[in-house]
Order: C-alpha cells, then sequence, then structure tokens
C-alpha cells in the first residue's frame, strides 16, 4: 500500500516492529529504480545508535550493493546513493546545508 499510494509526503504510524522502517527502505528501492543514477536519498534518525536497526535492515535489503562503513551510505550498481544519518540537533540540520536530495525518509519523527 506504501508504494501504490499517490500522495508524496507520507506519516505513518504503529508499534515498535510494524514495519515503517522496512517500508521506508522499500518505498528508497522504488525510487532509485525509478530513477537510478539520479537516486539520492538521505535517511534520518535522532542519533546514531538508533541507526543500528535500520543498518541491520539495509545491510538485508541492499544486496548487491557497496556499503561505506565510514558514513553509512549505499551505493547501488546504477549509482544511485541512501545516505543513513542521524540529526540528533537542530544545529545537525547545517551538515546537509547545500546537499541534493530525491528522497528523504524521517523515521521515528515524533522523536
Amino acid at each position: 500500500m506504501l508504494l501504490a499510494c499517490p500522495i508524496e509526503d507520507i506519516g505513518f504510524g504503529g508499534a515498535r516492529g510494524g514495519g515503517k522502517t522496512a517500508g521506508m527502505l522499500g518505498d528508497f528501492l522504488f525510487h532509485e529504480n525509478q530513477y537510478g543514477k539520479h537516486a539520492h536519498g538521505l535517511f534520518l534518525r535522532r542519533t546514531y545508535p538508533e541507526l543500528e536497526e535500520v543498518i541491520r535492515q539495509a545491510d538485508a535489503l541492499f544486496v548487491g550493493w557497496k556499503k561505506n562503513v565510514d558514513s553509512t551510505t549505499y551505493r547501488a550498481p546504477s549509482g544511485g546513493t541512501l545516505s543513513l544519518r542521524p540529526l540528533q540537533r537542530d544545529s545537525d540540520v547545517d551538515k546537509f546545508h547545500g546537499h541534493s536530495y530525491t528522497w528523504i525518509g524521517i523515521d521515528e519523527a515524533t522523536h
């Protein structure tokens, strides 16, 4: 249902373990499949430790992709990229100033 939804900005809620993170990663896979080397995604969580589960799921989903461990960026064979980053403080937004993304996912936005 997530991938078929015609609305661009989607709020997804529910209990822990309900598939929200996997759905977002799958949405980016769909995006990368459409746009190839032009797909540049940013997946945000509040802290780096909170990204550990996202990384585990991404490792399982992005088979054949290269992973830059230092920056936690995944590169598809097509050249598309997905960066997983923490966004703990308002000032962390400055780290992304001037960057261009075609897809942004905010996991646990209520935090």
